[in-house]
């Protein structure tokens, strides 16, 4: 039974316990993906009690001053559909509003309902000029307002 009391942590990359939660998770999220190192950026994990349920992340952009890359999300199939998806992108905004960036960019691949928490979380579709994801990859756009 799942808990109605689902909580999102920031996390420490530079413990091997939390590396290794953040890459099982990926693992089964992302199964076709390249496995990633999670050795850089700012990480939340989402917990059902104890139990690592989802995680999301977030980067300076390397393309663009004054913007944040956000680089991963995903939440276990029996945990969707709870509004957790949409908590890990509000979660990154208010981090990316503190960081004092202007925006924050994100790309989805055949994913209707990554693309539709991006649109109600006020992202837009645009077209980068060097985009960097897979050739039938979206790219999304959100200007932050300062806090």
């Amino acid at each position: 039974m799942k808990s109605t009391h689902l909580k999102i942590k920031s996390v420490d990359i530079q413990k091997e316990e939390i590396r290794q939660d953040l890459k099982r998770l990926h693992s089964e999220f992302f199964r076709l993906d390249e496995l990633i190192e999670f050795d850089s950026g700012y990480w939340w994990m989402a917990y059902d009690g104890t139990k690592p349920i989802g995680f999301c992340g977030v980067a300076p952009s390397t393309s663009w001053r004054n913007t944040g890359y956000m680089c991963r999300a995903g939440v276990k199939w029996d945990y969707r559909g709870l509004g957790l998806h949409n908590r890990l992108i509000r979660v990154r905004t208010r981090f990316a509003k503190k960081q004092g960036w202007s925006h924050l960019v994100t790309d989805t691949t055949n994913n209707c309902p990554s693309a539709n928490n991006l649109i109600a979380n006020g992202f837009k579709m645009y077209k980068p000029s060097k985009p960097w994801g897979l050739p039938s990859a979206c790219y999304w756009i959100k200007k932050l307002n300062k806090i």
